[in-house]
């Protein structure tokens, strides 16, 4: 059985549940070598997204704090859709990821990684939710990037921030989906190793 793992990030307008999402990537990795199996980017078109799920204090934070980067993210290109197509390619590309496993029971294959699981896994629930969709995740596989980083650091002796140190990507761009999945894969990988070490010593 091919288990495969999905890292997600997003960038949002709002931190509550069901609130408006305009970027997301998510990488899945083979969890033996973290090599990629298959990754998507998916940028919104916010004037899609309904007024009431933007939150005033986050699109504060973004204007203010992040404006070049906000501006690069959303201003409307080829490379945008409607809130709804981003759902469906979403939905799809988790489900065909399933099919190609060609496993007995595919729903118990494919982990979901957020950073963590209550923020990034819950909001893209509601995202595919309000967009006519079911989580295609089975409910045990949600998994949380920052209780395996607590993990590593309790088993290994390393604050968090040390192995965070060590993962960090070179020429990255904090708050991009698509860079800071990669430093998270790195974090997986990174805590697997010191994890693993630990337990042959």
């Amino acid at each position: 059985m091919k288990i495969i793992d999905i890292m997600l990030d997003i960038e949002t307008l709002g931190k509550q549940d069901n609130t408006a999402i305009f970027q997301i990537y998510a990488k899945a990795i083979d969890r033996n070598t973290y090599e990629t199996v298959s990754d998507i980017e998916l940028k919104i078109d916010i004037h899609s997204i309904k007024p009431e799920l933007i939150e005033m204090d986050t699109l504060y934070w973004w204007t203010q704090g992040n404006p070049e980067l906000f501006k690069q993210l959303t201003e409307v290109t080829d490379e945008h859709m409607e809130e709804r197509f981003a759902a469906v390619d979403l939905y799809w590309w988790i489900d065909s990821l399933k099919y190609k496993n060609m496993t007995s029971d595919k729903r118990n294959d494919i982990y979901l990684w957020g950073n963590g699981s209550v923020f990034d896994n819950i909001k893209i629930k509601n995202f595919l939710k309000r967009n006519g969709f079911e989580y295609p995740i089975f409910y045990k596989n949600d998994q949380d990037l920052r209780t395996h980083l607590r993990t590593a650091s309790l088993v290994s002796g390393l604050t968090e921030d040390e192995i965070k140190k060590q993962c960090e990507v070179e020429g990255a761009t904090d708050h991009d989906a698509k860079d800071d999945v990669q430093y998270q894969i790195n974090i997986l990988k990174r805590c697997d190793e010191l994890i693993f070490s630990k337990q042959i010593d």
